[in-house]
């Protein structure tokens, strides 16, 4: 089975990375660079939160959600 992905550059502390996020189970996970950074999920309230790995700013997490959700439109 192949797994979903999409790549975009992303602006990270000052550096153009750039970020991959592959569709898991009931989540995203988010590598930079083609490292793991972490997985970002949906709440309760479809506010994107990251729910596992490298403490990133809330302002990252939603922007990658944007794009994750400009993707499947």
């Amino acid at each position: 089975m192949e797994t979903l992905s999409l790549g975009f550059g992303l602006v990270y502390a000052g550096n153009l990375l750039y970020s991959e996020v592959l569709v898991a189970e009931n989540s995203y996970q988010v590598l930079f660079n083609s490292q793991l950074m972490g997985e970002i999920a949906y709440d309760e309230n479809f506010r994107w939160l990251l729910i596992s790995g490298r403490l990133l700013p809330q302002s990252t997490v939603d922007e990658i959600g944007d794009r994750i959700e400009n993707w499947f439109q």
